[in-house]
């Protein structure tokens, strides 16, 4: 996941930011409270995120970075073991 290297366009690093916020779909906001909406709404950087396995913001980093390139990475990983 090196995008300085790899070509993309968008160059991510430990400090680049995110917002950790729940993912809804439209139809599930009329059931959600006020408060469940509001709630871990925060922007953080990706070294804290992943450092606190904050699951919101590691899916939006693997959208933006692409679910491919997430599953190539974890399968060079696993060859190294």
């Amino acid at each position: 996941m090196n995008t300085a290297l790899d070509g993309s366009q968008t160059v991510i690093t430990p400090a680049s930011t995110v917002t950790d916020a729940p993912t809804v779909s439209p139809t599930a906001i009329k059931s959600m409270s006020r408060a469940t909406t509001r709630r871990n709404t925060r922007r953080c950087d990706l070294r804290y995120a992943l450092a606190m396995s904050l699951n919101n913001a590691t899916v939006k980093l693997a959208e933006e970075v692409g679910y491919d390139k997430v599953a190539s990475w974890r399968n060079r990983r696993e060859s190294l073991r």
